[in-house]
């Protein structure tokens, strides 16, 4: 009878013992999950341990370029000359070139960011700024080239942007969002003849082209995304409102 006992104690306990590690278990990952999910809606900067440093104010300045086959070009003189344009056209549809494309920015005539890469990197950089205009204080994640982890900081009239290779930097988010907003002007305007340029070639030069080539036309019919000009007005909306402040 005591031995019976005994097993049922001891039963007992490792059930138990088996109960509290499952619990522990399905504690760690819920926590584990919410400190994932909190990191993520919280933004937190890279340098976690000086969250909001004294740093210097820089001034940015913002270009946009293109590099077919290594040559930059910038959007103004694209904007120039329409056969660039169709060059451009020519590599990415007729010799299946992706053209590097992106934003160069100086932080007080110093190189900043400088790593054209695709033009969905671009959108990302002007997204989030579009964002942090409706945030007086806020984070955003950008992914600003292919291996980037950039953050974009707001704190009031603040910006603060940092990635894995880029020491943690502080602009006026007024003043950088007046330069964004003066460069994106140009890409919509880019835009509109990149669009006229490529439906011009699609029923002229490409009319006879091979299935290939007007597979690859038909896709740059998307290369700018329709959020530009939206992302515009929503820019020159914050500007505006700064402005009229008392």
């Amino acid at each position: 009878m005591a031995w019976v006992l005994f097993k049922m104690v001891l039963a007992l306990i490792v059930f138990s013992i088996l109960i509290s590690i499952t619990l522990l278990i399905l504690f760690i990952d819920f926590a584990d999950s919410r400190r994932i999910s909190i990191g993520a809606d919280q933004c937190e900067p890279l340098d976690s341990e000086k969250s909001w440093p004294d740093l210097p104010i820089k001034t940015a300045s913002i270009s946009f370029v293109l590099e077919p086959e290594g040559e930059r070009l910038p959007v103004s003189k694209l904007l120039e000359s329409p056969k660039l344009i169709v060059q451009i056209i020519e590599l990415q549809a007729v010799e299946d070139e992706v053209v590097p494309e992106g934003f160069v920015i100086l932080a007080d005539g110093a190189p900043f960011f400088d790593l054209p890469d695709m033009l969905v990197n671009a959108e990302n950089w002007v997204a989030g700024i579009v964002q942090l205009t409706n945030q007086e204080e806020g984070c955003t994640k950008i992914w600003a080239h292919e291996q980037s982890h950039m953050l974009m900081t707001r704190k009031n009239e603040w910006l603060d942007i940092e990635d894995y290779d880029i020491p943690r930097t502080r602009f006026s988010f007024f003043q950088f969002t007046q330069a964004m907003l003066e460069v994106c002007q140009e890409i919509l305007l880019l835009s509109q003849q990149y669009d006229a340029v490529l439906e011009e070639l699609i029923a002229d030069r490409f009319h006879d082209a091979s299935p290939e080539v007007k597979t690859r036309l038909d896709d740059l019919r998307g290369e700018f995304s329709p959020a530009w000009s939206e992302w515009i007005r929503q820019m020159e909306s914050y500007l505006e409102k700064q402005q009229n402040l008392p």
